[in-house]
């Protein structure tokens, strides 16, 4: 929703900040609480961000749609538009639940060796998929706003298309 009103950076900056607030707490809390500190920082940072978005959209005159008023319609659209972001994930569960299966059978140490190995492919994918749908998705939700499907077929294809380049 804020995507498609122009504010793209803010919901970015605030979560970016609610997340060294957590490892601050995390850092705070431990000698204290242990084990827990993890879960209190993961509230008081998944606050901040709701509270703030919802701030940020209270300045923009828009109310968020309540659970009660979702209708069928709206929430297939979502899953069919949201299908292409998600694919590739699943494809890389599928790939990771077969190597394990298929490294655990080796021998010791097989299974850590591959975990190991998959981190700098995993660095790589996570730093790609974040800047691909921090820079296009808000050009999807603008277009889906004013709709203009001619611009969000376009954006669409070309999201599906780096995924797929970046997925392989």
């Amino acid at each position: 929703i804020l995507n498609a009103n122009d504010e793209y950076y803010m919901p970015e900056l605030i979560s970016a900040l609610a997340s060294l607030l957590s490892l601050v707490l995390i850092f705070i809390l431990t000698p204290y609480w242990g084990i827990y500190s993890l879960v209190a920082s993961q509230y008081v940072s998944i606050l901040i961000v709701l509270s703030t978005v919802l701030y940020l959209l209270s300045i923009k005159g828009i109310r968020p749609i309540l659970l009660g008023r979702l209708n069928w319609h709206d929430i297939r659209f979502f899953l069919w538009v949201a299908a292409p972001f998600y694919l590739p994930y699943l494809g890389g569960q599928l790939n990771q639940l077969t190597e394990s299966w298929l490294a655990s059978s080796l021998g010791s140490g097989s299974l850590s060796t591959l975990d190991y190995a998959r981190q700098l492919f995993l660095a790589l994918i996570t730093v790609l998929s974040g800047v691909l749908t921090t820079v296009m998705v808000p050009g999807l939700a603008k277009s889906y706003a004013k709709n203009d499907r001619s611009s969000f077929t376009k954006v669409l294809k070309r999201v599906c298309l780096y995924l797929f380049l970046f997925s392989h």
